[in-house]
């Protein structure tokens, strides 16, 4: 069974895991549920914003990705503003030719890229304890990010206020205590 959660290097991928996280992406740009964008800040309005802090190579992520986030956010795109920052912990794979990534990562938006991200893990607060990290509206807990790894549709129809899209009268289930409205006064 592959672990959760990536705390060490470096991590591998099938190219099979590749392959399918890239079509995933590929899909969600021409539903235009995402816009390419090259901000880390880039999100269409939504109510909710969520935030996944991610390794390329953590095989944890990628089942994230493919299992949670990639089916959750087509039933809620129009509530759930998407930003995805990639976390610096693999190695370069023997087919990706360095000088490619040499010249990307040297080039003005490479080392913009490098830089605003290098720029918000510095100031996360907790620091960032591993990936995949899951954050709503630029705050962490972990209970409320171990309920969503588990079943992300449901956390994030319990963490939305108002205007709940449909799809939530059959995911407001088996909700943490801490992300069920305070009804009191």
């Amino acid at each position: 069974m592959v672990d959760k959660y990536c705390s060490k290097r470096p991590f591998g991928c099938t190219i099979g895991d590749r392959k399918e996280i890239e079509n995933q992406i590929a899909e969600l740009l021409k539903k235009n549920l995402i816009k390419e964008s090259y901000s880390p800040f880039a999100a269409p309005d939504a109510d909710l914003t969520l935030t996944l802090f991610y390794e390329g190579l953590c095989p944890g992520c990628h089942q994230f990705i493919i299992n949670q986030l990639y089916p959750s956010y087509e039933k809620l795109a129009g509530s759930l503003k998407l930003d995805l920052v990639p976390f610096g912990w693999s190695l370069l794979p023997s087919s990706v030719s360095w000088d490619k990534v040499n010249d990307c990562y040297h080039g003005e938006r490479g080392t913009e890229l490098l830089l605003s991200y290098e720029d918000r893990q510095a100031k996360l607060n907790p620091e960032l304890p591993w990936v995949p990290n899951v954050r709503f509206n630029g705050v962490y807990d972990a209970d409320i990010e171990e309920q969503a790894v588990m079943d992300l549709t449901s956390t994030v129809c319990n963490l939305l206020k108002d205007n709940k899209p449909d799809v939530c009268k059959d995911h407001v289930i088996n909700a943490h205590p801490k992300m069920l409205k305070n009804n009191k006064c």
